[in-house]
């Protein structure tokens, strides 16, 4: 009885017939424009400047105060070298390239270093099916077909069956791509991996060597994940499907088949056949009722090493071969080949059951793709199997069908063997009848009984019969399985517990390998990992995230760490094996420190680098004085001097400060990095100081796939829309372990905000008067100056610190949106009056500083080329860095003023509602207001978001003529419409009394983080209020709660930080501005007020809610 082996109904209809296939979905057309030529021109511009000023090349200082020293170390896992970079590549290694740039504005000395990597069996399993397909004509031409689509010339394919030729060729494709995508990588530290590259295969053995002289090390055979073709376990990087699936263990139950046997069992009488079942619950052995089968399932019969006949799956008696089971290891000839229909009523001797004998019986929801196809029944407690039988012994056609008699299920009632509270003695039949299930059709319901049913009798079940009697399920699971194997009853079988399939095409089994593995999970080394992961030393950005790796350190147990073939590195005592993929890969961000002086940006290492260190004379002493602070060895080769240069580098530049991954990693490669650090240096100070995670990847809101239309090549991306517009959809796309959706449209509407930006800059300062700008006296700024200039600080620190945290959506709605929207705004409300060049020119300064970690080729563009030379025309220039990339993140001489900032919000709060109302006042709609959302800054006016507002502007510039767009704007001025004598606002500095009592009553309660109100509010209300108040209280509690998410606790203010009715009179100007209202009156709820008209309706206002009508 195992679920693992069963299926819904509905699958036994898959796989009649294939359906055909769809036709690929063509890709995305970007829209030619002469704004992406301008962007583009800028990018190639920047390119070339910054190569030539090797902007990104970062070295650690001749001498540094180790207190102060004020670094950033990040690195982003080296991608796999079988193909291209892709669009899932360049979204999340953005988020070590913004976090990079970021620290640079904080006066950071920042490194990011980047490597390939070639280990493992996928570009050797590529190069085969290359070579078999080029040498046969006959056979598909898969892996041909994928080069071609990289835009390989046909000449060249051929060189691709040698596998190191893809280690020369994606290489330096990556290179570039990343340049073009504006990365700021010092490519001096780049390199190759494997045996190919002689300082990294020796820098990979010195690591081995320390581990195992450290006992991190054993050596076995062990249950491992094993692709037959290649003839050596598939690590997580050698698979096509099935990554992190790892080997389950079952136990293989034994059931007799007594004779008289089967007549397709026959020819074995005499021996001793079994129908062998594979379990995850040994313990429920003693409520055996039946054995199943699938009638449709092809079964063979296969000799195992003690002459035992076993009847099973193919698939399954492969496993067993592989695990030295069968007869000949490795071999598994089938002796008969029978259908499951044929034995149907074979009599079985089922181990420990009550029954002495039991039957064969058909199941038509049994997988053959899991377990052996074979299920034993133990209805007392698997609600599937006691549906099963329940319908055979309640329908006569069903037995009928099968040719099953009565004789084989009457009489066969479920035996109890454990006691589940609240459920008695046999779970599944309460919960089968509880929930009133029918037949083994009702899969919903099944599945919820199993659930409920497994759980609890781990948990809570105590066993009452046989050895095991008295003690909990939970620890009488094991005793029963050791009971069963040690008395011939069952044997000990692994399998993958979901489908692996190699890059060799082949579903891999679980074989027992000779194997070197690390000691993952040993006590000592895993509590050192798990107290740094736990302390303040170690950030993850997102509790949920460390959450992850605590859960990953509690299962992630020994390792297998060698392979046969492939590319690696050898191990260093036993090179028969190599170093698998996974496991050389765990500390290489320590020789990124060092590799532009070893190798100076020779990626294969093939020549030696600034310091002229031949590989070959590196030993592991050499090593061990670099990177552990070892004396120096006398049978050194290497000149102290030299050797001085690489330590220093090191240990400038470690830790790691941030290392980015996707969420998928944490179950290896991250938590083997952490593994790795603790035991090569042992000291809390070299580990990685942070690892930020990002979630999975969507392209149109559907996962990447070719034949969808929608996989995109990091190449693809930047020839469509060059580098700055995809970095910005980048950043827009989702941070944090969310999984991000990235839409093409988009990227290609991002050139469009990008050039108004640069337009703007360049067209404003076209109007800057010339000669040096006069001081300006802070008390002659207005209202609008002071909104402005206060404005652009809080939208700064907002900035930052989603920099800090790495909310990256939140840098663009601050940092690019909502920036750019005060500025809009100001530029409106001072079309009358002089604006203030200094506020204009801060602004200007300030956006393309904390813009340029996102599109830095624009913003250094017009740094340099736009914005630089006219400060220095006008002797603004002092302390301005030549490239906005090296510019100090903006440090304001005056605080943000809240009150201020309060007030310029609940303006632009009024100036929608006025909006919204004037709109329903014109066509006879009930008047409304907004409430609950907070303003963004600059949005008062704005009745779409700024991507539709964006959609619109770019839908006008491509399909409108000039002589269209002046004849809609003659047609808009002669239009006139609605006009109003007055607006009236009605003001309340007061709650209430019940709402007093509700926010009173909110305010004792917790707000998360997401500023969600935590806790019972119901029941906290319901303390307050009587039944006959409850449903109003609650009404308001909501709308408050709603707003909280907004605005956070300003949600749950009793009354407003500034009189309403005087900010609203003084600001009169600023309201009216482009309404149709000639003046607005504003009146206390407890004034005495003109407009009876208005009088029941007034009371509706509440503190920074004014109610308002319009009088025509």
């Amino acid at each position: 009885m195992t679920s693992t082996q069963k299926q819904p109904a509905k699958e036994k209809a898959k796989g009649k017939g294939k359906e055909k296939p769809k036709p690929e979905k063509k890709k995305y057309e970007p829209k030619g424009s002469a704004k992406k030529t301008r962007l583009l021109e800028m990018e190639a511009a920047m390119r070339d400047i910054w190569e030539k000023e090797k902007l990104y090349e970062s070295n650690a200082p001749e001498k540094y105060d180790e207190a102060t020293r004020s670094k950033f170390l990040t690195t982003f896992p080296y991608p796999y070298m079988n193909g291209l970079l892709h669009l899932g590549h360049g979204f999340s290694a953005t988020k070590c390239e913004f976090k990079n740039r970021y620290m640079r504005l904080q006066e950071k000395n920042t490194l990011f270093p980047f490597a390939f990597h070639c280990t493992g069996m996928p570009i050797c399993a590529a190069a085969n099916n290359l070579k078999k397909e080029l040498a046969d004509p006959t056979l598909a031409k898969d892996q041909t077909a994928v080069l071609k689509t990289m835009k390989i010339p046909d000449e060249e394919i051929p060189k691709f069956t040698d596998p190191v030729y893809w280690t020369q060729y994606f290489p330096p494709k990556a290179k570039e791509d990343l340049k073009t995508l504006g990365f700021s990588i010092d490519w001096r530290r780049s390199f190759v991996t494997t045996e190919i590259n002689p300082y990294y295969d020796s820098f990979i053995r010195w690591q081995f060597n320390r581990l195992r002289a450290k006992d991190k090390l054993s050596f076995g055979k062990r249950h491992t994940i094993y692709s037959a073709i290649d003839q050596q376990p598939c690590a997580d990087h050698d698979r096509h499907i099935g990554e992190q699936v790892g080997p389950q263990e079952y136990t293989l139950i034994k059931l007799q088949v007594l004779e008289p046997l089967p007549e397709a069992l026959s020819k074995f009488k005499g021996e001793k056949v079994f129908l062998v079942a594979a379990t995850l619950r040994p313990e429920t052995m003693y409520g055996q009722t039946n054995c199943f089968i699938l009638p449709e399932g092809q079964y063979g019969v296969y000799r195992m090493k003690n002459g035992d006949l076993f009847v099973c799956s193919e698939r399954a008696a492969k496993n067993m071969a592989y695990q030295e089971m069968t007869a000949e290891d490795k071999k598994f000839p089938a002796l008969a080949s029978v259908k499951g229909a044929e034995l149907i009523g074979a009599v079985l001797k089922a181990p420990l059951a009550k029954y002495e004998k039991v039957h064969l019986l058909p199941m038509m929801t049994i997988s053959m793709k899991k377990g052996t196809g074979v299920v034993t029944s133990c209805p007392s407690n698997s609600p599937d199997d006691l549906a099963a039988l329940r319908d055979l012994q309640k329908k006569k056609e069903l037995r009928a069908k099968f040719g099953v008699k009565d004789e084989w299920v009457m009489g066969f009632e479920p035996v109890p063997i454990i006691n589940t509270p609240p459920y008695g003695n046999m779970v599944a039949v309460a919960l089968y009848d509880a929930m009133k299930i029918v037949s083994q059709n009702d899969a919903e319901k099944l599945k919820q009984a199993k659930e409920t049913a497994y759980l609890k009798d781990y948990t809570d079940g105590t066993m009452t019969v046989g050895i095991v009697k008295g003690e909990k399920v939970s620890e009488a699971k094991n005793k029963v399985k050791a009971y069963m194997i040690e008395q011939g009853m069952a044997v000990e079988y692994w399998e993958p517990f979901e489908t692996v399939i190699s890059r060799s095409g082949e579903e891999c089994v679980v074989a027992l390998c000779d194997q070197w593995c690390l000691k993952y999970g040993e006590t000592e080394w895993k509590e050192s990992v798990v107290k740094h992961v736990e302390s303040k030393d170690f950030t993850c950005y997102n509790e949920k995230c460390r959450k992850y790796f605590l859960e990953t350190l509690d299962w992630l147990k020994e390792w297998g760490c060698s392979r046969i073939f492939g590319l690696g590195t050898r191990i260093p005592w036993d090179d028969q094996f190599l170093i698998e993929s996974l496991s050389d890969s765990t500390i290489y961000n320590a020789y990124y420190t060092v590799a532009h002086l070893l190798q100076g940006g020779v990626i294969d290492g093939s020549t030696p680098g600034p310091l002229g260190i031949p590989a070959k004379d590196i030993a592991d002493a050499d090593w061990d004085y670099i990177f552990l602070h070892k004396p120096r060895a006398e049978s050194s080769r290497i000149a102290q001097e030299k050797l001085d240069a690489l330590r220093h580098e090191f240990e400038y530049w470690y830790p790691v400060d941030m290392r980015c991954s996707g969420k998928d990693l944490i179950k290896n490669h991250l938590t083997m990095m952490l593994y790795n650090h603790a035991a090569v240096w042992q000291n809390p100070k070299m580990m990685p100081r942070s690892f930020y995670c990002n979630g999975y990847i969507m392209v149109d809101n559907e996962k990447m796939s070719k034949h969808l239309g929608n996989f995109y090549t990091v190449n693809e991306i930047t020839a469509m829309f060059g580098a700055d517009s995809p970095r910005l959809a980048f950043a827009s796309a989702g941070d944090l372990l969310e999984d991000a959706n990235i839409e093409i449209e988009s990227i290609d509407k991002a050139i469009l905000k990008i050039f108004i930006l640069e337009n703007w800059i360049e067209k404003q300062l076209a109007t800057l008067p010339a000669g040096p700008l006069a001081e300006e006296d802070p008390s002659a700024l207005d209202i609008f100056d002071r909104f402005f200039l206060n404005d652009m600080i809080e939208l700064l620190e907002l900035t930052r610190e989603a920099y800090e945290s790495m909310r990256f959506r939140d840098v663009i709605k601050y940092g690019f949106y909502e920036f750019q929207g005060i500025k809009d705004d100001y530029m409106v409300l001072k079309k009358n009056s002089k604006i203030s060049w200094r506020a204009i020119l801060q602004y200007m300064e300030w956006q393309l500083i904390i813009m340029t970690p996102i599109i830095p080729f624009m913003t250094d563009y017009c740094w340099r080329k736009v914005l630089l030379p006219k400060l220095k025309e006008i002797g603004e220039d002092k302390d301005k860095c030549e490239t906005v990339v090296n510019a100090r993140y903006p440090v304001p001489k005056q605080k943000h003023d809240k009150l201020l900032g309060r007030t310029s919000a609940y303006l632009r709060h009024i100036k929608r509602n006025m909006r919204l109302g004037i709109e329903k006042a014109a066509t006879g709609k009930k008047a409304g207001k907004s409430k609950g959302k907070k303003e963004g800054k600059g949005q008062e006016d704005k009745k779409e978001s700024e991507d539709k507002k964006e959609e619109k502007k770019e839908e006008k510039s491509s399909e409108e003529t000039k002589e269209v767009k002046k004849q809609k704007k003659e047609k808009a001025e002669k239009k006139e419409g609605p006009k109003f004598s007055k607006c009236v606002i009605f003001v309340t500095k007061s709650y209430n009394e019940m709402q007093q009592k509700v926010l009173e009553t909110i305010m004792k309660m917790p707000l998360s983080e997401e500023n969600e109100l935590q806790g019972d509010l119901i029941g906290e209300l319901k303390k307050v209020f009587d039944s006959a108040t409850l449903k109003t209280a609650m009404k308001f509690a909501n709308y408050c709660t709603e707003r909280a998410k907004e605005v956070g606790k300003e949600a749950f203010e009793i009354a407003m930080p500034f009189d309403e009715k005087e900010i609203l009179n003084n600001n009169k100007e600023f309201l009216l501005m482009d309404m149709p209202v000639e003046t607005i009156e504003v009146f206390d709820i407890a004034d005495e007020c003109p407009h009876e008209q208005f009088k029941s309706m007034k009371g509706k206002a509440n503190p920074g809610n004014p109610e308002l009508f319009f009088i025509a």
